[in-house]
This record gives C-alpha cells, structure tokens and sequence, in this order.
C-alpha cells in the first residue's frame, strides 16, 4: 500500500521509522507491561519512543485524519503526567 497517496485510512497500519544508531539508548518498557515491541510507548491513536540519556521522545507517530478531527469544544491543560510504563528516572517533568 502506498501510504503517502492519501489511499490509506487512518485505521491502516503505518511503520515506524527506524531507530538503528540510538536503539541501545531506548527506554525500555517495565517487564510487566512489556510486549513484542519493549521500547515503544502506546497511546490513543499515536505512540513514542523514549531516549534514556535525554528523557524525551526520540520520535511520535501520530494516526489520525486530521480533517475529521473537531478541536473546537476540547478544553487544553498543561498538566503533564508520569507514565507509569517506564521508570521514572526516565521521564523529565520539570521541563515540561
């Protein structure tokens, strides 16, 4: 499927960019919630992969269709939370 020619649906399966020179400084999963993939972060609709020396995402994929979305009525906060997923120590909330 060429996923760039607007041919796909936002429920089809997109893949993730490589990580091969920072792939020994991904955050890994805890072992009781890690899957097939142990480094990467599942959300709602997109997911991330974290960098342990830097405590933030080397990358998020999103997967939505943006010309469905209706932002209007959905109030935003800064309120950033620990994901509970991966040690602490790997997550930097002060900069947030």
């Amino acid at each position: 499927m060429d996923y760039f020619n607007g041919a796909r649906s936002a429920s089809d399966p997109l893949p993730l960019p490589g990580v091969n020179s920072s792939k020994d400084d991904l955050v890994s999963l805890k072992d009781e919630v890690a899957g097939e993939h142990r480094s990467e972060l599942k959300y709602m609709r997109f997911c991330v992969k974290m960098l342990r020396s830097r405590k933030i995402p080397l990358f998020s994929a999103c997967n939505i269709d943006g010309k469905l979305s209706d932002r209007e009525d959905i109030e935003r906060t800064d309120v950033w939370r620990r994901d509970s997923r991966i040690d602490n120590r790997y997550q930097n909330l002060s900069e947030a």
